[in-house]
């Protein structure tokens, strides 16, 4: 490789690493044929374990207190924000809390699934209605990924925010059934 390609390639890779921090957002690599999505419609989420460690590359992830602080830029005066929610456990041991950080983020905490459903993804409309055409994906598709006592941080989609949806469901798309879901609004 020539000198002038290697120093291509190191400009690229650090141009690439300072938008991902101005952007304030970290997405999922993922090896799954298929999973890939556009982070501008589906937000984005960071897996971490409860101690924090990014379960992607073994090394350590931002800190809960570095994410609220690097996410309050959406602002937090909407009714939603601080309120939190068990997941209910229907199917493929789903369960953890979802919280309202800010008008544009969501943390799942102890959040738990065994990865055994097709297509699934974390999924939002009001009253659990996710059949509904305005329902949306929050996130990276969960397929095949099991998830113990992990943390999870969502941004919502670009064009959505906290009205539109008081519920989310761990979404199971090809069969369409909801393997667990929170109630925000209770």
């Amino acid at each position: 490789m020539s000198e002038n390609t290697t120093m291509r390639l190191c400009l690229i890779a650090s141009l690439t690493a300072l938008l991902m921090a101005c952007s304030g957002t970290v997405e999922e690599q993922s090896d799954t044929p298929g999973s890939e999505s556009n982070a501008a419609e589906t937000g984005t989420e960071t897996p971490t374990d409860s101690n924090g460690t990014d379960e992607s590359s073994g090394e350590m992830g931002e800190q809960p207190t570095d994410q609220e602080s690097m996410v309050n830029t959406c602002g937090t005066d909407h009714p939603l924000v601080g309120r939190s929610a068990e997941f209910s456990m229907l199917f493929h041991d789903v369960s953890g809390t979802v919280a309202v950080l800010d008008k544009c983020t969501l943390r799942v905490t102890n959040f738990n699934y065994d990865g055994g459903g097709p297509d699934v993804a974390f999924y939002a409309y009001f009253d659990g209605d996710y059949f509904h055409p305005d329902a949306f994906q929050i996130g990276d598709q969960l397929n095949g990924q099991r998830f113990d006592d992990q943390t999870l941080v969502l941004t919502l989609p670009e064009g959505k925010s906290l009205d539109n949806f008081d519920s989310i469901s761990v979404w199971c798309f090809e069969f369409g059934i909801s393997f667990g879901e929170a109630y925000l609004t209770q």
